[in-house]
């Protein structure tokens, strides 16, 4: 179309066109599906950056043809940040983070998609719960438990949950039991650990397998047990610092604050620099970081202390 017809004249009927609508959206996602195996290189931010100047462009050529164009790019919160290391002009982007932080949210989130599923009326979601799953797990309300363990991700969430049901519909089981729950997460978190590795390799691709160098230690691990751990593997000082930003960033590591309470990067709403300050306060020698459940399963993890 392009080389066929001249430029100026398809503009010309696209915005005719167009003035008979509402306005346009025009959506770009999976990306990540044609990226590298290596990881981002500095051509692929160029690509990001020219296509988000691409449709800066037609918005604004649209607006003055007095047509509502919204033009928005799919991303990851770790390729965006990359993304703006690399942008001199980075306030000229507008950002909305699609990020869940609120267990309560993802509760919803199931509910309605039990309802869109079959389900008559409009029940709370604890009736609902009852009826497809056990209450309690290990002494632990079972929906909280699954959401624990999705790093607050609804499409983790929903694997998790499929690969529970999966178990139970394949031993006949009326309603997902404890022992469904058990085997699905053992399933959903050995697929979690290859799928958070791919990620960090987009990122850092020497650290692709970090996360196996983590198999059968104990779910509590000091900043010097990983420090060795990453030495033994070759990595210098700022590799290091890079790959433990990845872990706290990933949801793969949490802080272990006083008193016991594990903070996760979701848990400061995905603010880093807020997370690394406060373990900074922590006194040199005594930083715990506690790993996430979701991965105890697919990499054997002790969970005693």
């Amino acid at each position: 179309m392009l080389y066929k017809h001249d430029v100026a004249q398809l503009r010309q009927q696209v915005g005719d066109y167009l003035k008979y609508k509402d306005g346009l959206w025009i959506l770009f996602d999976n990306l990540d599906k044609g990226w590298p195996s290596h990881g981002l290189g500095p051509d692929d931010l160029i690509i990001l950056r020219c296509l988000l100047d691409s449709l800066a462009k037609v918005e604004r050529w649209l607006r003055r043809e007095g047509i509502d164009c919204q033009g928005v790019l799919f991303i990851r919160n770790d390729v965006y940040e990359l993304l703006m290391e690399n942008t001199p002009d980075r306030g000229k982007v507008s950002r909305v983070i699609l990020d869940w932080t609120d267990p309560n949210l993802l509760q919803e989130l199931l509910r309605k998609r039990f309802i869109y599923n079959g389900l008559t009326g409009d029940p709370p979601f604890e009736q609902i719960w009852r009826q497809i799953c056990v209450s309690h797990i290990d002494g632990e309300e079972s929906a909280q438990y699954l959401i624990d363990r999705c790093l607050m991700r609804p499409r983790s969430l929903i694997d998790l949950l499929q690969s529970c049901r999966s178990h139970a519909v394949n031993l006949g089981h009326e309603k997902i039991g404890v022992e469904d729950i058990k085997q699905g997460e053992e399933a959903y978190s050995t697929e979690l650990v290859t799928n958070i590795g791919f990620e960090i390799r987009d990122i850092f691709p020497k650290a692709e397998d970090i996360l196996y160098e983590f198999i059968e230690s104990s779910a509590y691990i000091s900043d010097d047990e990983i420090r060795e751990m990453f030495t033994r593997k070759g990595f210098d000082g700022a590799q290091q610092e890079k790959i433990l930003d990845l872990l706290l960033w990933y949801g793969f590591l949490g802080f272990v604050r006083d008193g016991g309470e594990v903070a996760y990067i979701y848990s400061v709403k995905y603010d880093m620099k807020r997370l690394k300050a406060l373990i900074s306060h922590k006194p040199f020698g005594r930083v715990v970081y506690y790993i996430n459940p979701a991965f105890w399963r697919g990499l054997e993890i002790h969970p005693a202390q």
